[in-house]
C-alpha cells in the first residue's frame, strides 16, 4: 500500500469537498471572502509551498490555472487544500507534557507550509497529525503547538498536506479535442502490422489505408482524449526492470498546432506503466489497457 493510500481522504473529507466546492466558488467570483479563525487570507494566494520529508510540492496559480511543480495540477485537490486552511480552527492548545515532544516531531517531520499572495502578507507554518485518532497538529510560532480541527466534519485535516506530488498532478494524459486534434499514431514495435495511423481523409477521420469503421475510431478518439491514469509512482518507485523491459506500444498525438504529445507503455503485471516524458510515470488498469492496446483490425469496416 502507497503512502497515499494510507492517509486517504474520508468520507468526512468527501463532505467537505463539497462544501470547499462552494468555497471556491465564491473565492473566484467575489475575490474574496471572510478569513477563517486560524490562517488568515481573503483571495486565492498565488502559490502555497509544501516542504515534505520525501518531497517538495510547489502549488503556483497562474491565469490557466494551478500547476504543482511545473505539472497540471488536479483542482479538485487545490479546493480541498484551500478549504482545510480557510475553516480550520483551534481546538485547544496541546497539552503541555506533549508540546516539546509535538514540536520535535513537526521540526523534524511535520510539513512546513509557505502561502504567498492574496491580500495578506506572506505566512507559514508546520503541521502534522495521526490519522488514526484524527488529529491534526500545527506550529504556527516557535513553541505554540495546536490541535486543529473542521468544525462540523470528523476529518484528518493534515492529510491533504502530507499528499506526495504524484497525488496533486492532474491525472488526465492528452489535452486534445476534435478542435485542434490533427493526427495520432499507435506503434507496436513487436507487432508491426497491428500499428495504424489515424488522420484526416478530407470528409473525417480514419484509419490510414484501411476501410474504417467510423462510429468505432470515433469512440476510441473520445476515449483516448478523456484519458486519466489510475495514478502516478514517483521516480524513486518505478521497477528496476523498466530500463530493459520491451516497450509494448507507443501512442502519438499530434495538435494542430504541431504539438506532440505521447506515451510509452510497459507491461506490469494485469497493469501498464506509461512513460510520457511530462507527466509522472502512469499507471492503467482494467479498461484502459485494453483501450491502449487497440490493434488495427479492430477499426476495420466490418470486422465485428
Amino acid at each position: 500500500m502507497t503512502y497515499a493510500k494510507q492517509i486517504h481522504l474520508s468520507l468526512g473529507t468527501l463532505a467537505l469537498l463539497i462544501t470547499a466546492t462552494v468555497l471556491y466558488a465564491v473565492f473566484r467570483q467575489t475575490g474574496g471572502a471572510k478569513p477563517g479563525p486560524l490562517f488568515s487570507f481573503t483571495q486565492i494566494p498565488d502559490s502555497i509551498l509544501l516542504y515534505q520529508v520525501h518531497d517538495t510540492v510547489k502549488l503556483m496559480r497562474s491565469a490557466a490555472g494551478w500547476t504543482v511543480n511545473g505539472m497540471p495540477a488536479d483542482e479538485e485537490r487545490i479546493t480541498l487544500l484551500l478549504a482545510a486552511m480557510q475553516q480550520s480552527v483551534v481546538r485547544r492548545p496541546a497539552a503541555q507534557n506533549q508540546a516539546d515532544s509535538l514540536a520535535r516531531i513537526l521540526e523534524q517531520a511535520g510539513v512546513r507550509v509557505e502561502v504567498y499572495g492574496g491580500t495578506g502578507k506572506p505566512f507559514a507554518f508546520r503541521i502534522t497529525g495521526n490519522e488514526s485518532p484524527m488529529k491534526t497538529f500545527v506550529q504556527r510560532h516557535a513553541g505554540e503547538v495546536v490541535e486543529v480541527t473542521i468544525p462540523g466534519y470528523r476529518v484528518f485535516v493534515a492529510g491533504i498536506f502530507m499528499l506526495p506530488e504524484t497525488e496533486w498532478v492532474n491525472r488526465r494524459i492528452f489535452n486534445f479535442n476534435w478542435r485542434n486534434f490533427r493526427s495520432l499514431a499507435a506503434i507496436f514495435p513487436g507487432h508491426p502490422a497491428d500499428s495504424f495511423t489515424v488522420a484526416f481523409n478530407g470528409r473525417f477521420f480514419s484509419v490510414k489505408g484501411m476501410p474504417t469503421d467510423t462510429a468505432r475510431l470515433n469512440t476510441y478518439l473520445d476515449e483516448i482524449s478523456l484519458l486519466e491514469a489510475d495514478g502516478f509512482l514517483p521516480s524513486r518507485s518505478l521497477p528496476d526492470t523498466l530500463a530493459s523491459a520491451e516497450c509494448a506500444g507507443i501512442i502519438k498525438i499530434t495538435t494542430v498546432s504541431g504539438q506532440d504529445l505521447s506515451i510509452q507503455l510497459f507491461p506490469a503485471g494485469n497493469r501498464l506503466l506509461g512513460i510520457t516524458g511530462y507527466l509522472p510515470a502512469a499507471w492503467f488498469s482494467g479498461n484502459k489497457t485494453t483501450l491502449l492496446t487497440r490493434r488495427r483490425s479492430w477499426f476495420r469496416q466490418g470486422e465485428h
